[in-house]
């Protein structure tokens, strides 16, 4: 999934004025949010209460191509290279007994996904002077590294947990079960051509954007991203 929140590119007019394709190489750093709602995966034992989302930052790589329509309406594709990995973090919290007192605990439930994704879109673009709005879709390969689970007993502080004698439990690596490896996704985009020549041939174009998944992660779990 093309997912990013600001992008800097280089854009290179190669064709005549009025009927401009312009070529584009990209770089972003995106902030992906994760949606979830589970308790556990398969071979990753856990006792948090539910894992609802978590966060995580990568960069992503981009070429493109913008081909007019009319004088401002052109279409665009672009194949992008993007890290997706992310962590779901809950903390749960609970009373544990330290001495003879009985305090308030808490206990992080982590999982750390490593993804990597590649995606081709397509979208509709439109040019108000040098304001430019991009909106579509894409679609997108999947690749999994090997998920990491924990739980971590983080206050009060030395306390351990009963089963282990440490604060770590139930730490797992392994694949995520019944992993969607494609999904479909939406993008849209807002950015700003800065000319770097006089002929306007060259120009940086910074951009925000959102783009959001439709598929989950896996089957088993109700598990998205999307980067706002």
């Amino acid at each position: 999934m093309r997912a990013f929140l600001v992008i800097s590119g280089i854009v290179l007019q190669i064709a005549a004025l009025h009927a401009q394709v312009r070529l584009d190489v990209g770089t972003s750093v995106g902030f992906t949010t994760a949606n979830a709602s589970f308790r556990q995966l398969p071979g990753f034992p856990s006792c948090c209460p539910s894992y609802d989302g978590g966060s995580g930052v990568g960069g992503q790589f981009s070429v493109g191509v913008d081909v007019p329509v009319l004088d401002a309406l052109f279409l665009s594709a672009r194949i992008a290279l993007t890290d997706r990995s992310h962590t779901l973090t809950t903390t749960e919290f609970t009373d544990v007994v330290v001495g003879n007192s009985l305090v308030q605990g808490a206990i992080e439930h982590t999982i750390a996904t490593p993804l990597t994704e590649v995606g081709i879109e397509t979208s509709l673009g439109y040019r108000l002077g040098s304001l430019v709005v991009r909106l579509g879709g894409g679609y997108a390969m999947r690749s999994f590294g090997s998920l990491r689970s924990r739980e971590e007993l983080t206050a009060p502080s030395g306390a351990v947990f009963s089963d282990t004698r440490s604060s770590v439990r139930n730490a797992r690596t392994g694949d995520l079960a019944e992993s969607i490896t494609s999904t479909f996704y939406g993008v849209s985009s807002l950015g700003f051509d800065i000319p770097l020549n006089r002929l306007r041939s060259w120009r940086l174009t910074p951009e925000v954007g959102m783009a959001f998944g439709f598929a989950s992660m896996t089957s088993v779990a109700d598990w998205t991203i999307v980067v706002p």
